[in-house]
């Protein structure tokens, strides 16, 4: 039976204590025939249901976990998404993470609706975990839960670039899961709902490996250079509100060749770290925005128009650019001062819409022309055109 210890490392290759990251190492390499008595015991209670992420041309992330603090059990493994074309972990090499991110927590008061961010590190089992800890309505009451990722450690410094923008879409996520728990059997339509956030994290994720920004940008590839000649007034008034949105920007048009070439002008204004999170537009696809993201780029319909949801928008962490390229304009989703306010409201109404299955929820876009006004109950959002004279570079 190989025993488990805790070491928090100072040296070069570890990071320290101050850091927050535990270090798991064990005595004896893993073996098939792993066991260990602290971890869910093997028993008809301790089954786990399985299903597959499909569709995600490019992950680092190889499995999803969702587990729970069980009084009698200790940590118990609930359901486990395997991402299609990635490898598969060991059943015991998920009953020991699921016990690693579950052990330090049974002192925590499952009453506080704070969500806690876990990482933790095993390098002879070859893998990361983050892992987000909180706490939820279950079938026999309040229980403490975890929603963790698997990821290599060889993609350790990928996750390291993308971390905080992890954060955001699963602090999300796990708003939106602990409404289901609390609201119908999870076990049914409640996992494919979380099933489907998931899968759009990943495809989120797999965006940015596909065509995200390189680390050094060339001129060649931006309005600088004398071959693609962009309006100086509407150059300016892109760049300008581009750094009023904390570098949050969206370059939407018919042409991908036109829109990239002011994604990678923007990607020039952004930090080595931003451009982690920052993509180009691709022929063919048909991205969605997806919020939080750096310097996106997307393709609009043939009509002008595009699947823009405003929700999304105001659930970014910062307020965000909209840039028309045919049209030339450029607008923000909200002002700074507001977008805090806005954002809170925002996600408050998507729990209460969820909370209440009022219809239409699972829409999660709505075809819209970039000059719209959105207004909904007591507030109204406003897509605010900032023109040229009215930008300050």
């Amino acid at each position: 039976m190989a025993t488990a210890s805790i070491k928090h490392s100072c040296s070069s290759k570890s990071l320290s204590l101050d850091s927050g990251v535990m270090t798991i190492t064990s005595e004896d390499s893993y073996k098939s025939d792993f066991d260990d008595n602290s971890l869910t015991p093997l028993s008809p209670s301790s089954t786990y249901t399985v299903s597959a992420i499909p569709n995600i041309e490019h992950s680092y992330i190889d499995a999803l976990i969702l587990c729970q603090w069980d009084n009698i059990l200790g940590p118990r493994l609930d359901h486990v998404w395997y991402v299609t074309g990635r490898p598969q972990p060991h059943t015991n090499i998920l009953r020991f993470v699921t016990g690693q991110v579950l052990s330090g927590e049974i002192c925590r008061d499952v009453h506080t609706s704070q969500v806690d961010i876990k990482f933790v590190d095993i390098p002879d089992k070859g893998v990361i975990i983050p892992a987000f800890i909180f706490s939820a309505q279950g079938s026999r009451g309040i229980s403490l839960q975890s929603l963790a990722l698997i990821i290599p450690n060889s993609e350790l410094t990928i996750y390291l670039h993308q971390a905080d923008l992890i954060h955001s879409w699963f602090s999300r996520i796990v708003a939106k899961l602990r409404v289901l728990c609390a609201k119908k059997d999870f076990g049914t339509s409640g996992l494919a709902d979380l099933s489907s956030w998931l899968l759009s994290c990943l495809e989120m994720l797999s965006s940015l490996q596909t065509v995200g920004l390189p680390p050094t940008i060339q001129l060649s590839y931006t309005a600088f250079h004398p071959s693609n000649s962009i309006e100086q007034d509407f150059l300016r008034s892109v760049i300008a509100s581009h750094l009023m949105t904390f570098s949050r920007s969206v370059v939407m048009g018919l042409n991908d060749e036109r829109v990239n070439i002011l994604v990678y002008t923007l990607g020039l204004f952004c930090w080595d770290s931003e451009r982690f999170c920052s993509r180009a537009a691709l022929k063919g696809k048909k991205w969605p925005y997806y919020q939080d993201l750096c310097v996106q780029g997307c393709t609009k319909n043939p009509d002008g128009s595009y699947n823009l949801s405003v929700r999304d928008l105001l659930c970014s962490q910062y307020p965000t650019t909209i840039i028309d390229v045919e049209r030339r304009e450029v607008m923000q989703s909200s002002s700074v001062l507001d977008h805090r306010r806005l954002s809170y409201e925002t996600l408050l109404e998507e729990l209460r819409e969820l909370y209440e299955g009022e219809e239409g929820y699972g829409n999660r876009f709505t075809n819209c022309l970039l000059t719209m006004v959105y207004e909904k109950h007591m507030f109204v959002i406003l897509c605010t055109l900032y023109s040229a004279e009215h930008s300050v570079l």
